[in-house]
């Protein structure tokens, strides 16, 4: 069985103009990366890295640095949660990202003073 890819790509070679632009164009907007087959274990520890990705953002949502676009990302991701793959889960990880530079630049301002037990 032909994946959606391998289709996309026999359209390449149509002696047909407009079908061969929109396959470049659908090419281009698919996922560079391959979707590991469902039920692996790639497969379970890329779901896993994702909703831990959602989780963490989720507990980070009243950050003031969030802009609204980015709390109703993060929401949906949360109420929807799917895997890396599906639609409109590219827009997590840039909000994930921003996320841990707000909290490590955040956190190298609130610890001036380290606490050691030696005296």
């Amino acid at each position: 069985m032909k994946s959606r890819r391998d289709k996309i790509e026999a359209l390449l070679d149509s002696p047909n103009e407009g079908e061969r632009r929109a396959a470049e164009a659908a090419l281009s907007r698919m996922p560079s990366e391959t979707v590991p087959a469902r039920g692996s274990e790639a497969w379970f520890a890329a779901r896993r890295d994702f909703h831990a990705r959602i989780d963490f953002c989720l507990s980070r949502m009243g950050n003031p640095g969030l802009t609204p676009q980015e709390v109703r990302t993060i929401r949906m991701q949360a109420r929807h949660r799917g895997s890396p793959w599906d639609r409109g889960a590219e827009h997590l990880p840039p909000i994930f990202e921003k996320l841990k530079k707000l909290e490590e630049s955040a956190g190298k301002e609130r610890l001036s003073f380290v606490y050691t037990s030696e005296v």
